[in-house]
C-alpha cells in the first residue's frame, strides 16, 4: 500500500512539474497578422532577394505624437547602399500637410556624411539586427512587435517597454519597399 501512495505522489510531483513550467516562446517563430514568422520571412526575403537581383529601395519613417516625423529612403543595387534620402517634416496642424523642415540626398561619394537619418542598412542587415537585438529584448518588461508585409517581407520590428506612455518604440518601421528589377 505504502508503495502505490509513494508512486502517486511522484505522479501528481510530476504531473505539477510538467504543468508548472512555462514552454519558452521561440520569438523567432511568433507569427505576426500575416501569418509569417521571422524564420518564415528570412527565408521569404533569400528566396525574393535572389530572383530580383538584390536590388531594392525601401523607406523607414518616424514619427511623434508632437506632429514631427522623418522618412529615410535607401536604394541598393546589388546589395550595396549607392543612396540615402532624407527628409524631416512638422505636420501642420491646420490641414494635415507635411511642412518640411530639412532634407538632404547623399550618393556613393558622401554616403554617412550626415549624422541623422536611418541608418545606413542593407535588407541583410535589418533582419540580423531585428533577431539580434529587437526580438531578444526581456518580454516581460517589453511589448514585442513583428509584422511583415502579405508577401512576407519584414515591415516591422522592435518593442516599446512596458508603461511607456509617448514615443517609445525602438526598432525599424519600414513605410515603404520595391525591387528595382
Amino acid at each position: 500500500m505504502k508503495k502505490i501512495y509513494k508512486t502517486i505522489n511522484i505522479i501528481i510531483l510530476l504531473a505539477i512539474t510538467f504543468v508548472s513550467c512555462e514552454k519558452e516562446d521561440n520569438i523567432l517563430e511568433i507569427k505576426g497578422e500575416n501569418n509569417y514568422s521571422y524564420n518564415q520571412s528570412l527565408n521569404t526575403w533569400h528566396q525574393l532577394k535572389s530572383s530580383h537581383g538584390n536590388s531594392y529601395t525601401y523607406e523607414t519613417s518616424t514619427g511623434s505624437w508632437a506632429g514631427y516625423g522623418s522618412a529615410t529612403t535607401l536604394e541598393i543595387e546589388n546589395g550595396i547602399i549607392i543612396s540615402r534620402t532624407y527628409q524631416r517634416y512638422q505636420i501642420d496642424e491646420s490641414n494635415g500637410d507635411k511642412i518640411n523642415i530639412d532634407s538632404y540626398t547623399e550618393t556613393t561619394e558622401d554616403l554617412g556624411s550626415h549624422d541623422y537619418g536611418a541608418s545606413l542598412l542593407t535588407f541583410d542587415e535589418i533582419y540580423d539586427i531585428c533577431a539580434e537585438e529587437y526580438l531578444t529584448v526581456d518580454k516581460k518588461n517589453n511589448t514585442i512587435y513583428f509584422e511583415t508585409t502579405e508577401n512576407g517581407i519584414l515591415e516591422l520590428c522592435g518593442y516599446v517597454p512596458n508603461n511607456c506612455m509617448d514615443d517609445c518604440f525602438t526598432g525599424v518601421r519600414i513605410s515603404a519597399f520595391n525591387w528595382k528589377d
